[in-house]
């Protein structure tokens, strides 16, 4: 088990944005949710832009598998989730989140390492 694998204890449930699916009111239509092993740090933090902007924002989630932005993500298990949400997950309160950034970072611990292990980067999502 690597080390980012150890680190994501946590659950949180992701829903994917459609691209160029739009419901009648032209509000962003969601996959169906899932379930993500997570890290959720709640701390307030900058972070740098690829065109030299920095941008501030609240929490970072630590995910083992690629994001998008747009996307929203809630701490907590599927079968937790409430109801309402289970369609979108804007609806009922504000507990999920929107994905304002996503970044893929190197191999961490990385190895000479010539079979692609995908597992090894570490994926940030900034909300």
């Amino acid at each position: 088990m690597s080390l980012i694998q150890r680190m994501c204890k946590l659950r949180c449930v992701y829903w994917e944005p459609l691209a160029g699916d739009s419901d009648l009111d032209g509000q962003l239509v969601f996959a169906p949710p899932v379930e993500l092993r997570c890290r959720w740090e709640g701390r307030s933090n900058r972070l740098q832009e690829m065109f030299g902007d920095e941008k501030r924002f609240k929490e970072f989630v630590y995910v083992l598998q690629d994001v998008k932005p747009g996307g929203f993500l809630w701490l907590g298990k599927l079968e937790d989730l409430p109801p309402a949400k289970i369609n979108d997950p804007r609806a009922a309160d504000d507990s999920a989140k929107r994905i304002e950034g996503f970044t893929k970072i190197g191999k961490v611990r990385a190895r000479a390492d010539t079979t692609g292990d995908n597992r090894r980067y570490l994926r940030v999502a900034a909300l």
